[in-house]
């Protein structure tokens, strides 16, 4: 009995629910369902408010303060929120102007708001902004057309080039240029791109170029300039004389942006990704025209300062010294040569630098304070590490090294002077040539980094291939010799 009261309490208690909406529920057979007038009432009203919450929800969910809602965004909201666009509401860039992008990129920000939700987000967000966001109606729609600006400081930039021409062989998007790689920035123009595109590569030893030229960026100034109590105005010696800025701005780029290997394992973890970093056009395709990547993300910073020096002898030695010991170097790691395998000398393996040989001081002290002083090598140096037993052998090195080069100075001279009389469509000349050169190559190598002292062995393979090469070469040249004999006979 008490179940059945118990169920019939509970019958009577869901039946003035349904009854509440406008329903009754049939009961038996005989019984029959009735919706009433106010069933649809209410249900209209909660269609209209599950509509109306929606509409709300979807413009919360595009507005600023629901970006801030998330302490990981807590960020760029000020940063925002400080920058010139603070005005414009964030969808309106990181949602593209189109119907189809705008609805696949609010999926994702939904997405985005249960990783939130189950902590399974990144603490380092991105986004990537496309152009049409940048240049749609009431906005940025007419910059390409605006031509010449003035940047800060003076320097003119000119945005249709730069986005609808090829820089470098690359696409570049609005956000190569302006980004946020810098905290409280809010997508500020990043002059280190600016600086990595015109200078990368541009710096060979003392020479600093740039891709066109330091007036096509900043014009020289026109007031006159006072510096070290002496007046100075630009217009007559660039403007009159064409003086290369360079000659009084020296050392002007520092750095030289590389592309870091190490760098890609911030992204990706993909052996056959890594793999591609060598395909240099790849890279820039899929990173910086297609996915908006910034170029600091791969690329180490170079750095644009005009520097004058107070100081104007306090430069490193190999501003007018370039690459004085490069031949050295190279015979001493056993690679530069032609035809010849690498053979690194045994001290070069075992990593004993210049010191280690160089210990002999050239001059006296007297003569140090004016002529400064220099280190040379010895055999005494060879004697303190190997013992007596190796003493005479610098000098068999030295008068092996010598007879070959001797040799081989010979021979190249006599051959050269040969090929002055064949012609250039002769089909032998081009390999003449070659060979020619090559030996000639070998030669220098030796003499000019003092083969015997640095690498005996690999200077004597060096000057054996020379020989080899000219001993061909002169092969060659009899052959053209008695075959244009033999024809001016007929």
């Amino acid at each position: 009995m008490a179940k059945e009261v118990s169920a019939t309490k509970r019958d009577r208690w869901i039946d003035r629910i349904f009854e509440f909406f406008g329903m009754h529920i049939p009961y038996g057979r005989k019984d029959k369902l009735h919706i009433a007038p106010r069933f649809f009432k209410i249900l209209g009203i909660l269609g209209i408010s599950f509509v109306v919450f929606f509409i709300f929800l979807f413009e919360y969910s595009t507005s600023p303060r629901f970006c801030k809602s998330c302490h990981i965004m807590e960020p760029y909201y000020k940063a925002w929120e400080t920058s010139k666009h603070n005005f414009v509401p964030c969808v309106d860039c990181h949602y593209p102007p189109n119907l189809k992008d705008t609805l696949w990129l609010k999926y994702q920000a939904v997405s985005q708001v249960v990783k939130y939700v189950t902590k399974t987000y990144s603490s380092k967000p991105y986004a990537e902004i496309e152009d049409a966001s940048c240049l749609r109606s009431g906005c940025h729609e007419r910059r390409l057309l605006e031509g010449k600006v003035t940047f800060k400081r003076g320097i003119i930039f000119d945005h249709r080039p730069h986005l609808q021409d090829l820089r470098r062989g690359k696409q570049l998007r609005c956000t190569s240029c302006h980004s946020q790689i810098v905290v409280g920035n809010h997508m500020e123009v990043t002059e280190g791109t600016c600086f990595l595109c015109h200078f990368k590569g541009m710096k060979q030893g003392r020479v600093e170029l740039a891709i066109g030229g330091c007036p096509s960026c900043h014009l020289p100034p026109e007031q006159d300039i006072k510096f070290m109590g002496i007046t100075f105005n630009h217009k007559e010696f660039v403007g009159k004389r064409h003086v290369m800025c360079q000659k009084c701005h020296l050392d002007a780029i520092q750095g030289e942006g590389k592309a870091i290997k190490e760098r890609c394992f911030n992204c990706h973890n993909q052996p056959e990704r890594i793999a591609q970093f060598d395909n240099i056009e790849f890279m820039h395709k899929n990173h910086a025209s297609e996915r908006n990547i910034e170029c600091s993300r791969c690329h180490e910073e170079i750095m644009h300062k005009v520097k004058t020096a107070v100081a104007p002898l306090e430069y490193d030695c190999s501003v007018c010294h370039e690459s004085k010991h490069q031949p050295q170097k190279l015979i001493y790691a056993g690679v530069g040569g032609k035809g010849v395998d690498p053979m690194p000398d045994p001290m070069f393996l075992a990593q004993v630098d210049c010191v280690g040989c160089h210990i002999m001081p050239k001059g006296t002290v007297e003569e140090a304070g004016f002529k400064g002083l220099t280190y040379n090598a010895s055999e005494i140096s060879c004697i303190s590490c190997h013992g007596k037993e190796i003493k005479g052998v610098l000098e068999g090195w030295k008068q092996m090294v010598e007879e070959k080069m001797k040799t081989l100075k010979k021979k190249l001279e006599q051959s050269e002077r040969l090929t002055k009389n064949i012609p250039r469509e002769n089909p032998d000349y081009r390999q003449i040539y070659r060979m020619l050169n090559d030996a000639r190559v070998n030669y220098n190598l030796v003499y000019y980094g003092k083969g015997y002292a640095h690498n005996a062995m690999y200077s004597d393979a060096l000057l054996t291939k020379g020989i080899q090469n000219v001993e061909e070469a002169m092969k060659l040249i009899s052959k053209n010799k008695s075959l244009s004999t033999s024809m001016s006979e007929r």
